[in-house]
């Protein structure tokens, strides 16, 4: 019996790098296998026996055969990934590339998407929810309907993002860089937005959005910002002579190029 264990866990194991290889060799575009092998890798992590606890040897042999793989996703190539509806909660996804993957209703509470590359993805409806999104690149993301609750979104890249009618409750987006984004309708309540950037940012009809949260230390960067009725003492055009040394400073870009863009977003006209 020992020596039968001893081989099935070894089995496992191969079966389980194998997945990960295929994942790896993905450069360009994953296949349905390799979205079978995402799937496969992670499905035992949002037993919360996850990425946080640490599974060796027999322990998490025994552990996976009761619940699901719970295997790291670091740096996965997933470009084009059909994801949707997957149960992703928990899964580490540290610096994954997930370019135009379709995550519909996808299930990634609690998942670690640090430094991802999440640009033009679909999650429409997903649950990320906690999910930690420090520093990932989500700008073209659509992300209508999506639940990101307590979500980490310090310093993301959400330029160009589709946020209608998301739910922000409590999300922390400090230092955040908005620009462009569409944030129509969506459920802002207690959100931190302190220094983020909202160049040409959408709120209309946005939802618990506060005079104190685009006010006071650390306030964000307002140009040509699009606030609800219900915002009527702040200028949407409070900073603009402030982002351009911002973006320079942040990107690298030589200081014509900020103010180039800072101009060319003030010429918008909001109906």
């Amino acid at each position: 019996i020992f020596i039968g264990g001893v081989s099935e866990y070894h089995l496992r194991e191969q079966g389980i790098k194998s997945d990960y290889d295929r994942i790896v060799r993905a450069e360009y575009e994953a296949t349905q296998g390799e979205t079978k092998a995402v799937i496969d890798r992670v499905k035992g992590c949002h037993r919360k026996i996850n990425s946080n606890e640490t599974w060796k040897g027999v322990e998490r042999y025994i552990k996976e055969r009761l619940y699901g793989n719970c295997r790291s996703l670091n740096q996965a190539h997933l470009v084009n990934a059909v994801l949707s509806f997957a149960v992703l909660r928990s899964a580490d996804l540290h610096s994954a590339d997930l370019r135009d993957a379709d995550l519909f209703n996808a299930y990634l509470s609690d998942a670690v998407l640090t430094f991802a590359d999440l640009r033009d993805a679909d999650l429409r409806n997903a649950d990320l929810s906690d999910a930690d999104l420090f520093n990932a690149y989500l700008s073209s993301a659509v992300l209508t309907f999506a639940d990101l609750r307590d979500a980490d979104l310090r310093d993301t890249d959400l330029r160009d993002a589709d946020l209608r009618d998301t739910d922000l409750r409590d999300a922390d987006l400090r230092d955040a860089d908005l620009r462009y984004a569409n944030l129509s309708s969506a459920n802002l309540s207690s959100a931190d937005l302190s220094s983020a950037i909202l160049l040409k940012t959408d709120f209309r009809e946005s939802r618990n959005l506060t005079m104190d949260q685009l006010s006071g230390e650390n306030q964000p960067y307002l140009c040509n910002v699009a606030l609800p009725s219900t915002i009527t003492n702040i200028d949407p055009n409070r900073d603009c002579d402030k982002i351009s040394q911002l973006l320079s400073d942040r990107y690298l870009i030589p200081i014509e190029r900020a103010q180039q863009i800072v101009e060319e977003a003030k010429q918008k006209q909001w109906e």
